[in-house]
């Protein structure tokens, strides 16, 4: 791939999608496709092949999808935000959470652990854990000022005192749009000679393995999960290994934990884990409450890896030949530590109080060895993006 070659983005919008272009561009490529919704319905087969046809892209970043939410790895259905507000809703949605249990961590390879909280960990990995006593007698954030931050302009906003809603998601739903978006985006791809296809996977397609796991850990014979999200992602890595092994179309799948950026907002129901905590907090202390409730587990451990760092893994993955390439930040956190934190950095001196339903407890620590050998590292960390990029 050079910068002359003509490079299609689906979902150049999103985290993934908007991080690869501005990377693109940093680059000097000159010639790229970033067809929004109303351009290119991706859930359209004709439209997609007509659209592929016509422009005739060379290499595809695939970011696309129907997205679901960090929300749809818990078992029961729960209240998204419950506080002194009310949010936009729907009702004519309404959904089923699903997904996997909770189990015990351990692991064989060398993680550095960060958190206030205390977690057991068993096998024969070394684990360096920092926690409260790392930030002790520190003024990390706390001290600053809130900034100011332009706000999306929903036209319905609505805060009302003693409010509660839901953030619902319909399974069936997720796994039919988001299938049809990437079985038409692929075989489109397929049929009209693209050269290769960088898509987006995710650490819930691995088995729940209490160890460090790298690529070669992924098993065709599951999806690992029961989200319509997990399923239609298994569908998308399984084509698109078939594609590659049968040398019609070569591909690279990034495999990612929840994917982050600097920007804020009112939307509380967002659905990437980081932004929802982070948009809960700053909403929280711009209304003065005195408690708020969030879904998920505090206890539940997580990776993350911000879009910058995804996004120059992306364009490097464009020369690997893998299958699947491992993309995180080797730091572990546990949820309510990145909530505490995000709670001093915008203000916010109340409550916070947890759902707490059975969920995923994690962390899918993601083993990056391919790709650090390969010249990548990581250079945001989730510290450094609370303490002084957020905006």
């Amino acid at each position: 791939m050079n910068t002359e070659s003509k490079i299609l983005i689906t979902g150049a919008t999103g985290l993934s999608g908007s991080a690869i272009h501005k990377k693109l561009i940093d680059k000097g490529y000159k010639n790229i496709l970033k067809p929004d919704r109303e351009e290119l319905d991706l859930s359209n087969v004709s439209a997609v092949n007509n659209y592929f046809k016509e422009h005739k892209p060379e290499y595809v970043y695939h970011c696309a999808g129907e997205i679901s939410t960090h929300l749809t790895h818990h078992t029961e259905p729960y209240p998204i935000f419950a506080g002194d507000k009310a949010v936009i809703h729907k009702d004519n949605e309404s959904y089923e959470m699903s997904g996997g249990g909770s189990y015990e961590m351990s692991s064989g390879g060398s993680y550095e652990m960060s958190g206030g909280g205390s977690y057991e960990m068993s096998g024969g990995g070394s684990y360096e854990m920092s926690g409260g006593a790392e930030y002790e007698g520190k003024e990390l954030y706390s001290k600053k000022p809130i900034k100011t931050v332009t706000l999306e302009d929903t036209k319905q906003r609505n805060f009302k005192s003693g409010s509660k809603t839901e953030l619902k998601v319909i399974n069936s739903e997720v796994l039919s749009k988001d299938a049809y978006i990437n079985l038409n985006t692929i075989n489109a791809a397929s049929a009209n000679g693209v050269k290769k296809v960088i898509a987006v996977g995710s650490c819930w397609n691995y088995p729940r393995l209490q160890r460090a796991i790298n690529e070669t850990d992924y098993t065709e014979t599951s999806s690992q999960g029961t989200t319509g999200h997990d399923v239609s992602k298994f569908l998308l890595i399984s084509l698109l290994k078939h594609l590659k092994n049968e040398k019609t179309m070569d591909s690279t799948v990034l495999m990612i934990p929840p994917l982050y950026g600097d920007h804020t907002h009112e939307n509380i129901n967002e659905k990437h884990v980081f932004a929802y905590l982070n948009n809960n907090m700053y909403v929280a202390a711009r209304q003065e409450l005195d408690e708020i409730t969030l879904s998920s587990n505090g206890s539940n451990l997580r990776q993350f890896i911000h879009q910058e760092d995804f996004g120059n893994a992306a364009l490097m993955a464009m020369e690997l030949d893998a299958p699947l390439v491992n993309v995180a930040n080797d730091k572990v956190f546990s949820i309510e530590d990145v909530a505490k934190w995000l709670a001093d950095r915008w203000g916010y001196t109340g409550k916070i109080k947890w759902e707490n339903q059975p969920s995923n407890a994690g962390p899918q620590i993601l083993d990056c060895t391919l790709l650090k050998e390969a010249g990548w590292k990581p250079e945001i960390s989730l510290i450094d993006t609370i303490e002084n990029r957020l905006e």
